[in-house]
């Protein structure tokens, strides 16, 4: 999922505030907390995660540790 999608997904759960130079992380667990969800991703929970969530395929890559 890309920036412009995010971005879009946010306003559309009400969060028209959001700094067009936000990480892409911080973004994500935003939007997830919006929703009411816990904002998990690319936590430590990811490697236990057995739910199917819009971001699964971004959360579940490989990350250099620096980057998490």
């Amino acid at each position: 999922m890309n920036i412009e999608e995010l971005h879009t997904m946010a306003n559309t759960h009400g969060l028209s505030n959001i700094n067009t130079y936000i990480p892409k992380k911080t973004l994500i667990r935003k939007i997830q907390e919006a929703k009411g969800d816990e904002p998990c991703f690319l936590s430590d929970k990811r490697f236990s995660c057995r739910e199917k969530c819009r971001f699964g395929s971004d959360c579940k890559q490989l990350t250099a540790a620096w980057m998490r």
